[in-house]
């Protein structure tokens, strides 16, 4: 499990940085966190002892978690269940990256491109480009494949948009790593996103509108 978390954050550094134009610091950020990720890797293929402890200690933790509520499709049961430990291992491998930033909410984010323009307040529109992935590296929404940015006010957007973009610049390409709360929560917008889904966004801001004043 842990061998595949890292192996889906290498992949998250690499291809979530091609969405947009990216530049010269993008590639640099990139490169570091795939550094880290293939030493990580080969510390596990030949750390021996401690890969090994590590993964006995993830073992005892699974056999000690509670029996899980079924449902009527078991099967399924087990796949959330799966589902989730992915998750949450995502989260902590992310968060150890040299490029990444934890807020006070649990919102984490990397810098892919600096911008040099205006950064946006909580109700103010922006204009984006966007790409929405599961842990899975699995899209369920994109601008870039509908070939247009797209405007929203940030107070109508779910929790981590209305945080995270705040963090931006004009000109700036920032990825996004949102735990569930700050996402959808307990509920499913679609058939892309279940419940408690853990949300990676890499998200270009093009623009922003001010609130009209009252």
């Amino acid at each position: 499990m842990q061998k595949w978390v890292l192996m889906m954050i290498g992949a998250l550094a690499l291809g979530l940085a091609g969405c947009g134009q990216g530049d010269q610091g993008a590639d640099e950020n990139a490169a570091d966190s795939v550094d880290q990720v293939e030493q990580e890797l080969s510390d596990l293929d030949d750390g021996g002892e401690m890969a090994d402890d590590m993964m006995d200690d993830m073992a005892e933790e699974t056999m000690a978690e509670p029996e899980l509520p079924l449902s009527e499709d078991p099967a399924a049961d087990v796949v959330d269940f799966s589902f989730q430990q992915a998750q949450s291992a995502l989260l902590a491998s992310y968060a150890e990256l040299p490029a990444t930033v934890t807020t006070d909410s649990g919102l984490m984010y990397q810098v892919q491109r600096e911008g040099d323009g205006a950064s946006p307040g909580p109700r103010d529109t922006v204009e984006v480009h966007y790409e929405g992935r599961l842990v899975d590296g699995s899209i369920f929404d994109s601008s870039y494949e509908r070939g247009e940015t797209i405007e929203f006010p940030l107070d109508r957007v779910i929790p981590g948009w209305t945080e995270g973009l705040q963090y931006m610049q004009v000109g700036a390409q920032h990825q996004l790593v949102l735990p569930s709360d700050l996402a959808y929560g307990e509920r499913s917008p679609g058939p892309g996103i279940p419940p408690n889904a853990v949300l990676i966004f890499q998200v270009e801001l093009f623009n922003v509108t001010p609130v009209a004043e009252d």
